[in-house]
């Protein structure tokens, strides 16, 4: 039965797509700048071609739907940049103070749960001890880093934000020019996989976005309500931290106990009921929006985020999942078929 794929186009355009990914991660690795400009482009390119085509349905003309809705997508970005960054920036340096006392005063040993649960009070102050100097190791890095850092965030930003508008007005050619790397005799097959791989991205992409967007203002709007002074910085976080699935949750809600636990144990349950209200709810939006396309297990997500952090850093954390989309419909279209005719 295997000899029947040595005479498969399938094989041959399985083993082009695998060379060509194995050197584009390769020179991701050499070139991670580079790499970090183009990822972050096409995912605004992912974002900003739903929005055009359904400015299209009224404007018929494509061109000007696509300068329509970058500036959208942009007006907005600067809109909420502008309005925000200031605040968010005064909130930080008073909330990184809070969780500096959170942990050297340990509030929570005040709680009657832990009072009547001694056990439960030790496991607890265990975990800090074993957060603590981490989160300050990130936290001190990037304060220090941050001066040196910002010529090169802008020179990315402003190259991010060329290479963006420029693959929104060709990436229907960009996606035929594909093709021109195949040879003819597998070009079909290889075609299918790059439009698969292209849908299955710009879902996940879309999908991911309204989530973060929804967790970010309820949970800004709750602590607002509650009485938090800090709901800008920690509702820029949950934007941030949803982006990396399943890890995400754990990686926002470390601040947002932080400056709960001292409002007392009302809140505390409030908080945990909204949270699980509203990640709740952008869970079925994720999978709505994702329905018939590829979904992966929980499992493998948090594999490929520790794998892909490990290899290209903190920024891995948001490219992981993406990769492992690309990968499941690789498997999906060429490597599983393979394996039932075997």
């Amino acid at each position: 039965m295997t000899s029947k794929w040595w005479k498969d186009s399938r094989f041959y355009a399985a083993a082009f797509i695998f060379a060509y990914g194995l050197l584009l991660f390769i020179l991701g690795l050499l070139f991670k700048r580079i790499f970090g400009i183009i990822v972050a482009a096409t995912g605004i390119v992912l974002l900003v071609e739903p929005i055009g085509r359904f400015i299209q349905r009224f404007i018929k003309n494509r061109r000007a739907s696509i300068i329509l809705a970058l500036l959208v997508f942009y007006s907005f970005l600067v809109l909420v940049t502008v309005t925000l960054t200031p605040s968010i920036l005064k909130e930080t340096n008073s909330l990184i103070t809070l969780i500096r006392d959170f942990f050297e005063k340990q509030p929570w040993e005040e709680l009657r749960l832990f009072k009547d649960y001694p056990n439960l009070k030790d496991i607890v102050n265990n975990l800090a001890q074993a957060i603590e100097p981490k989160l300050f190791d990130i936290i001190t890095s990037f304060i220090t880093q941050l001066p040196t850092q910002i010529p090169g965030v802008i020179g990315f930003i402003f190259f991010v934000v060329l290479c963006s508008v420029y693959g929104a007005f060709y990436i229907e050619q960009i996606r035929q020019s594909l093709r021109i790397f195949f040879p003819k005799s597998i070009r079909e097959d290889a075609g299918k996989f790059v439009e698969l791989t292209y849908t299955s991205l710009q879902r996940y992409i879309v999908a991911v976005t309204v989530s973060a967007i929804l967790t970010a203002v309820s949970m800004g709007a709750f602590l607002k309500i509650i009485g938090v002074n800090y709901y800008l910085s920690l509702g820029a976080w949950a934007f941030l931290t949803n982006y990396i699935p399943i890890v995400g949750v754990f990686l926002e809600m470390i601040p947002m106990v932080v400056v709960i636990i001292p409002a007392g144990a009302t809140a505390l349950i409030w908080f945990l009921i909204v949270t699980l209200i509203v990640h709740g709810a952008a869970f079925i939006i994720f999978l709505k929006v994702m329905y018939g396309y590829s979904r992966l297990n929980p499992i493998i997500m948090i594999l490929a985020i520790i794998l892909v952090t490990e290899l290209f850093g903190v920024a891995g954390a948001f490219i992981a999942v993406p990769m492992a989309i690309v990968a499941r419909d690789y498997w999906m279209e060429f490597v599983k078929p393979f394996f039932e005719e075997s």
